[in-house]
């Protein structure tokens, strides 16, 4: 009987072997094909058959080995982001079949190996066998990486056999060249859910036209290129900002800051008796203070009111913050709806105990029904205004792009102008100022109320004035003037004492103490009504397809604002539709998913979600603990596919969007008493990834304005509007996402604000 022959053996036999002889008789198995026979067995077992004696692993290995060859060397070079295919050619060495064989094949450096394994099978004695792995080099790849090939059969293997895999050093340069390449940075790219980073950028005529690796940059470079070494830093998208409002040099500005009666009174007096102020003490001109925090004055429930700012009337011998003046005082809270007034002010306005109480506002009121000095929500004729520098609201709009530049915003909308906004705009575009795709927004709120005809009427003028300035753009500046956006009003806020957000359920009210509080429903549900008032304007609006911006903070007007956009959508053809409600302080759960049905943008100010005045001691008791657990509830947008896109509402809170991304992430503000900002996180369950932080602030902004085929993400074909940053966002602890600085903002290729004290080379 032949060697093969002995070693088949009925399973059976097998079996019956106990302890050692079962282990010698699985020996035999594991021979190779060609061994000396083994000695027969003991006379009493006549049926067993003569098995082979192992040999040495040297000697196996030595006759059944393997070995690979790759034809054309140790390297292999292909393009960055091509593939090539690979041929492996596996010998078998010894005098036996090799069966089963199969090579494994592992890279390194994110090269892709198609298949990973490869099955050659059954290689006849002293024969070869050929097959072929296609090899994908990453775009990204600067030099060469191992790729390692190892065969494996029945019983035998080989040795490892590694090539180099890399890209070509001879690639022909681009033409045309680019304007400008940034090399050796981390590059934020968008993928899905995560980031993916890139490390060169070329730019040629306001677009990219290559993102990925130095080597491949490099082609794009002639002696006409200006070339931006980045050393590592982080080069991403130019930030958005979907919902920002600008401002003037103000007259009195109390830096978003309340403090004790003294300090507030001091700041004021200072104003008053400033240079260019002091000469009009004995008037009547108005006096306006603005950014003013009025929960953050100290003691905690000191309150603002016509007599603590009518001691600046007084003398100097009557009280230390006397000035004598006979000025009207406005102090503007910096939240844009509450004010507090002295009684000169008062009596400006006409008002007294016998001025009825508006619907949609709140007048404060002494013992007596008198006001005393505190507004939400209402407006009159305090006083006349000094005369305004020339060009200052000009001038002030410069200012504000400019300072948007510096935090590297490249994409603004300005909801709610009018047509000198327009045309102020229109001359920042002649004159070479406009720095930022901006899109204006036009008011709208007269829509509310009417019938079809009024509600006509009204949208015929603002299409007039789309068509007159929509899509304009002077060659002297890099950034154009869209005119495609409404804004809308549906509520107020929801801070007592005025409590002007629509609510679904009445504000609650205090009948115990402060110390012991007992809490009851009220019969005040903020503002009535909301937009149920403006069905037929939201449908003449959008059947005219402009975007809708709406104003909402409380439950009930995003409820009502979605009813009215889903009304429009079921009557009028389908369009692009990307109606935008923005601050979303509160939002009923079963609305959440109404938002991605109706493809409704979230336009959300995340630098508020921070436990502070207003969302704590302004809302806390007056709403049920059940609705505060869900304040500015961006997780569950994100989660039921909702666009988010980030707005500052800048002058409400300062501008600080990268305090925004950051407060987005963790829901805790920089803890300050002034400013009303307290220690803790808000509702963290709320709280958003970096990424998704990123995104609201590009892309987001980007897709609101309609504008993410164009702008908001690193892409080849898009605009070149990239921002350089101090620090990568990705290695950083979150808390200190907020101290990032712009080195270098470019909008369409051109470099619109430069660090001062960090240029870049």
């Amino acid at each position: 009987m032949g060697v093969h022959e002995a070693r088949v053996r009925p399973r059976s036999r097998f079996r019956a072997l106990p302890g050692t002889a079962a282990v010698a008789a699985l020996a035999v198995l594991a021979v190779p094909a060609l061994t000396a026979p083994a000695q027969s067995r003991p006379e009493q077992a006549p049926q067993a058959q003569a098995a082979p004696t192992p040999v040495t692993k040297q000697a196996a290995a030595r006759k059944a080995a393997l070995k690979i060859k790759i034809p054309g060397g140790q390297n292999v070079q292909v393009a960055p982001g091509q593939s090539t295919d690979v041929k492996v050619k596996v010998v078998n060495r010894t005098d036996r079949p090799a069966r089963k064989v199969r090579i494994q094949v592992q890279t390194a450096a994110d090269i892709v190996a198609v298949p990973a394994t490869l099955r050659v099978g059954r290689i006849k004695a002293r024969r070869a066998r050929s097959v072929t792995v296609r090899l994908s080099l990453p775009e990204l790849a600067e030099g060469f990486s191992p790729v390692t090939f190892t065969a494996k059969g029945v019983r035998t293997k080989s040795k490892k056999r590694t090539i180099q895999f890399g890209p070509v050093s001879n690639l022909p340069a681009m033409t045309p060249s680019a304007d400008t390449v940034f090399l050796d940075g981390k590059v934020v790219q968008y993928r899905g859910t995560g980031a993916a980073f890139a490390r060169a950028v070329a730019v040629r005529d306001g677009r990219i036209v290559y993102v990925g690796s130095n080597l491949q940059a490099r082609r794009w470079i002639d002696s006409h290129t200006k070339v931006v070494p980045l050393g590592g830093r982080t080069l991403m998208p130019g930030l958005g900002d979907g919902h920002l409002h600008g401002v003037r040099a103000p007259q009195c500005d109390l830096g978003y800051e309340g403090g004790t009666i003294e300090t507030v009174l001091g700041k004021i007096k200072d104003c008053l008796q400033r240079a260019d102020q002091a000469p009009h003490l004995a008037s009547n001109n108005r006096l306006s203070v603005t950014n003013f925090m009025g929960e953050g004055m100290l003691p905690a429930g000191t309150r603002l009111d016509r007599h603590i700012l009518d001691r600046l009337s007084k003398t100097p011998a009557e009280d230390p913050f006397g000035t004598g003046t006979t000025r009207p005082i406005v102090v503007g809270h910096m939240d844009g709806h509450k004010s507090y007034t002295n009684t000169q002010a008062i009596v400006n306005a006409g008002l007294d105990e016998d001025t009825p109480d508006p619907s949609d506002g709140f007048i404060g009121r002494g013992e007596d029904g008198y006001p005393n000095g505190q507004f939400a929500d209402f407006s009159a004729n305090w006083g006349p205004s000094l005369p305004s520098a020339p060009d200052a609201a000009y001038l002030g709009l410069v200012e504000n792009i400019e300072r948007a530049n510096s935090y590297g915003i490249t994409q603004v909308f300005r909801p709610g102008g009018s047509q000198a906004d327009l045309d102020r705009a229109k001359r920042l575009a002649d004159e070479g100022k406009l720095t930022v795709h901006l899109n204006q927004g036009l008011s709208a709120s007269d829509v509310r109320g009417v019938d079809a005809a009024e509600a006509a009427s009204i949208v015929d003028g603002l299409n007039a004035r789309r068509d007159q300035f929509d899509g304009y753009a002077n060659p002297a500046s890099p950034g154009e003037l869209a005119v495609d956006s409404v804004k809308i009003f549906c509520d107020g806020v929801p801070e007592f004492p005025g409590q002007t957000a629509a609510m679904e359920q009445p504000y609650r009210v205090n009948v115990g103490t402060p110390e012991n509080p007992r809490w009851v429903s009220g019969d005040r549900r903020g503002e009535e009504p909301s937009c149920e008032d403006g069905t037929v304007g939201f449908t003449e609006l959008d059947q005219e397809h402009w975007t809708i911006h709406v104003h909402s903070l409380g439950n009930r007007s995003t409820r009502v604002t979605l009813d009215n956009f889903e009304r429009a959508k079921a009557q009028n053809p389908a369009w692009d539709r990307r109606h935008t409600i923005t601050h979303l302080q509160f939002v009923n759960e079963e609305d959440v998913a109404r938002f991605k049905e109706l493809d409704v943008v979230a336009s959300m100010s995340l630098q508020w979600a921070q436990r502070d005045a207003w969302s704590t001691e302004g809302i806390e008791g007056y709403l049920t603990p059940k609705i505060l657990s869900r304040l500015y509830p961006a997780r569950e947008l994100l989660d039921a596919g909702v666009t988010v896109a980030a707005g500052s509402d800048w002058p409400v809170t300062d501008l600080m969007p990268w305090t925004q991304i950051e407060t987005a992430i963790d829901r805790t503000g920089e803890v300050s008493a002034a400013k009303a900002i307290y220690p803790g996180a808000l509702n963290p369950a709320q709280g958003i990834s970096l990424v998704e932080s990123l995104k609201a602030s590009t892309l987001g902004v980007a897709f609101q304005l309609h504008q993410d085929d164009r702008t908001g993400s690193i892409e080849t074909g898009k605009l070149a509007d990239l921002i350089v940053i101090d620090q990568d966002l990705f290695s950083i602890p979150t808390e200190k996402i907020s101290d990032t600085k712009v080195l270098l903002t470019m909008l369409k290729g051109q470099v619109v604000y430069s660090s001062p004290t960090t240029p870049l080379n």
